[in-house]
């Protein structure tokens, strides 16, 4: 079982300020049963926004390669526990082609409880980014379980 995150951001976000404007941010999950098979695939996209929910400093990219998840990780990102949320994915690290960074995915239900559900540190990360990219938006159902 593992999961893989993209996250794109156009915008300026100056970190531990909680300022950013954000020209688009997005960010696709994809969640594999079983190595390289596409399970499921959450997207979450945001555009013209302000404030610190969102963005990037100037423009960032990450892909993470494959991250290994737990039954109960993978149990999280069911359809019954996303439905009706908001993701919020944030890439920590300068990465220039490849590198390592902090990656982060929590789910916010309608009262604004906030529950992280996959958190790694010094992941491989390939793109290009100068701090932390980052989106908080309504959860999208890609593609459904084949």
């Amino acid at each position: 079982m593992e999961v893989i995150v993209k996250i794109d951001g156009l915008g300026i976000g100056i970190p531990k300020t909680g300022f950013g404007l954000n020209a688009f941010s997005g960010s696709y999950i994809q969640v594999n049963s079983t190595a390289g098979k596409p399970h499921r695939t959450y997207g979450v996209v945001d555009y013209l926004s302000a404030g610190g929910n969102n963005g990037t400093f100037i423009y960032g990219t990450a892909h993470t390669g494959p991250i290994k998840v737990t039954p109960e990780e993978f149990k999280k990102f069911s359809l019954e526990n996303v439905r009706g949320k908001y993701i919020e994915v944030e890439v920590k690290g300068t990465i220039i082609g490849s590198g390592k960074a902090d990656v982060a995915v929590s789910f916010i239900d309608g009262e604004g409880r906030s529950e992280t559900v996959l958190e790694r540190k010094h992941v491989d990360v390939s793109g290009g980014q100068v701090a932390t990219t980052k989106v908080r938006g309504r959860a999208r159902v890609i593609n459904p379980v084949h």
